[in-house]
């Protein structure tokens, strides 16, 4: 965990991750496929007592500062999160093929940091891409356009605390939307 001026490593007593997850696909004519998954994800600290504090509890109590994180959600941990996808495949004239493809992704709330600092909790999001083709019948080149995130979520990878400073955080930012025409060639 960062703490402000300095990193500090240590480690919980025991945490317990457990879950299960299900994914599927299915065909419904030649043209159409429709899948997805769903994952639940149970990530708590079972003993946790000597976790390093927040920037701000820090900054009230002094250097030395620890708390009890026992009980708590572990890091990086979405109790659910979704994927679900519609592709679409279809000859359309003499050696093209049209293709199309939409997906929804989904997770839910989770701390960004090890020290479970409000200020670093992502919360939930959906996210939609789409790409709509057309290639080759043999597949030796396409065109593509495609959009990710298309609602332009802003999503973090990882956020902390600032040097210094109390209250202040820096964080990485996902990619906003992206829209992109994009060409293959396979030679």
């Amino acid at each position: 965990s960062f703490r402000g001026t300095t990193f500090t490593v240590s480690n919980a007593a025991s945490i317990v991750s457990q879950g299960v997850e299900f994914e599927g696909g299915f065909a419904l004519n030649p043209q159409w496929t429709l899948g997805g998954s769903v994952a639940y994800l149970d990530s708590e600290f079972d003993d946790y007592k000597n976790a390093p504090c927040t920037i701000n509890q820090t900054a009230v109590q002094g250097a030395g500062c620890l708390q009890d994180l026992s009980g708590k959600t572990g890091p990086n941990a979405p109790e659910w999160s979704a994927f679900a996808y519609a592709a679409y495949e279809q000859a359309i004239w003499k050696n093209l093929v049209l293709r199309f493809n939409a997906s929804a992704a989904y997770k839910d709330e989770y701390f960004l940091d090890g020290d479970l600092d409000e200020n670093t909790l992502q919360n939930s999001y959906i996210k939609f891409n789409a790409n709509v083709a057309i290639a080759s019948g043999e597949n030796s080149w396409e065109i593509s356009l495609y959009g990710r995130n298309l609602t332009d979520e802003t999503t973090y990878t990882f956020t902390t605390d600032a040097p210094l400073s109390a209250g202040i955080y820096g964080g990485w930012i996902e990619e906003p939307r992206i829209i992109g025409l994009q060409g293959r060639y396979n030679f």
